[in-house]
């Protein structure tokens, strides 16, 4: 667990408006706000994944959630992927960006994972069986 804090809070330190807690409680926020549709609210509110930590870019130049995963302490695994993909797909819809970090022991991102790729996979596995 010790390996999984150090990362957060250097991460913390690089990005300061990172949030480690209530991340369905503050996309809402984002959303109400925003007048997003009952969709959108819905797959958030239907979204049951606690990220490591995230932060919010909201202005009028950009909208968009960064969201970071310590993959040292827990591998992201397909469920996790899969959740994040279809969340991805519904925020995109109202013009908001999703993005996913895989983050090492040390606080350094070491992937941006493409979410669009990962949920166009998804559709077409689905479409194939």
């Amino acid at each position: 667990m010790v390996i999984h804090e150090i990362a957060i809070d250097t991460l913390m330190l690089k990005y300061p408006t990172m949030l480690k807690n209530k991340f369905k409680k503050k996309l809402n926020k984002i959303l109400l706000k925003n007048d997003f549709s009952a969709d959108v609210l819905g797959a958030v509110n239907r979204f049951n994944r606690r990220p490591d930590c995230f932060r919010v870019c909201e202005n009028k130049y950009c909208k968009a959630i960064h969201v970071y995963e310590v993959e040292d302490s827990n591998k992201i695994s397909d469920y996790k992927m899969t959740d994040y993909a279809w969340l991805w797909f519904d925020l995109v819809g109202d013009y908001w960006d999703l993005f996913l970090y895989s983050v090492n022991r040390y606080g350094k991102i070491t992937d941006e994972i493409d979410l669009r790729s990962y949920y166009y996979s998804i559709l077409n596995r689905r479409m194939a069986s």
